[in-house]
């Protein structure tokens, strides 16, 4: 059974058009269209994805389509399911969203901050209890120990671009791993996240943030978890001569936007860079397993440096305290 069987099966859509959109890691993703002229976006699940985490995100998507926040549809299948199984692999087909291919997100870190925020404010007032179940965030406890023996007993090689970069910071990441108590972040904030708002997942269309996706990585954790990474590393920075740079009125006009519709504690800001930290480490040691291989594709070695270059960064936030532009009215 081809792609457009399996549609016209699943969910009784007659396919006169099929795009083929290459996705992360090998993922293939359809923009389809019927005979009625609608589009639709059926994207490849992740490979951990299940039914049921597959149902949580469609409650999820209608509870803020209920709050008016712009969001694309899931569409049942003719069975009422989520999603459906291809080639091994879960698909979900989506609403199709406008986009513009080539927007330069430098415009858009006031609409993202905004964005978020309102995100932030329906998803915590989602009823938890409802769901079966609902991910949460990876601790350092969890990993300190497998990194720490993989950044010690890895032969890396100062000749190599990616293995060099991760050598310049290996004894800092070691020390943060030993010294950081994450018991810093008690009493901070926690809720239902969005877990990946970056630049990829915000549309724009002719000029308008026009809708958010990708909630595969939708967690129960701090809610400045998704903070430090869209403030800091993707609407706060710029890449110039393949070096990442901080951008502080960027950074202030993504978290002011923010604050207008959803406020946080001086302590939240102020845990910002820490938090940007522990995340660099967590998103690291994803790599670990089959490094020698995952290193080689184009995509991850541009999360690796990426990484890498805003550990650091993060540290160069704290020491120069830049935070103050940030503080909470």
């Amino acid at each position: 059974m081809d792609i457009k069987e399996c549609l016209k099966k699943s969910y009784n859509i007659n396919t006169v058009d099929i795009i083929e959109i290459p996705g992360r890691m090998f993922m293939l993703n359809y923009v389809v269209t019927d005979r009625t002229g609608n589009k639709y976006f059926v994207k490849t699940c992740p490979s951990d994805t299940t039914e049921v985490q597959l149902d949580i995100q469609w409650l999820i998507h209608e509870h803020l389509i209920k709050d008016s926040i712009p969001i694309p549809r899931i569409i049942r299948t003719v069975n009422n399911k989520s999603g459906l199984i291809f080639n091994n692999r879960v698909l979900c087909c989506f609403e199709y969203v406008q986009n513009d291919e080539n927007s330069n997100f430098k415009f858009y870190s006031k609409e993202a901050g905004q964005l978020l925020g309102i995100i932030h404010k329906s998803l915590d007032k989602f009823d938890l209890t409802t769901l079966i179940e609902v991910k949460s965030d990876v601790t350092i406890k969890e990993i300190k120990n497998n990194l720490i023996y993989w950044l010690n007993t890895t032969k890396l090689s100062s000749l190599d671009n990616i293995d060099n970069s991760i050598l310049e910071v290996k004894q800092d990441i070691i020390d943060f791993l030993i010294y950081f108590k994450e018991e810093k972040f008690e009493g901070l904030h926690k809720q239902l996240i969005h877990g990946d708002f970056n630049k990829n997942n915000v549309l724009t269309y002719k000029g308008n943030v026009n809708a958010v996706i990708d909630l595969f990585n939708l967690s129960y954790s701090y809610r400045i978890t998704d903070l430090s990474e869209s403030i800091i590393m993707y609407f706060g920075s710029d890449l110039l001569d393949n070096k990442w740079c901080l951008n502080i009125d960027k950074q202030y006009e993504f978290l002011s936007s923010y604050l207008e519709v959803n406020k946080l504690s001086n302590k939240e800001i102020e845990n910002l860079p820490y938090m940007l930290k522990t995340q660099c480490i967590k998103h690291l040691a994803n790599f670990t397993s089959n490094y020698e291989i995952l290193k080689r594709l184009p995509e991850v070695k541009r999360v690796l440096l990426m990484l890498i270059s805003f550990f650091k960064l993060a540290d160069e936030l704290a020491i120069t305290q830049n935070l103050h532009v940030f503080r909470a009215n």
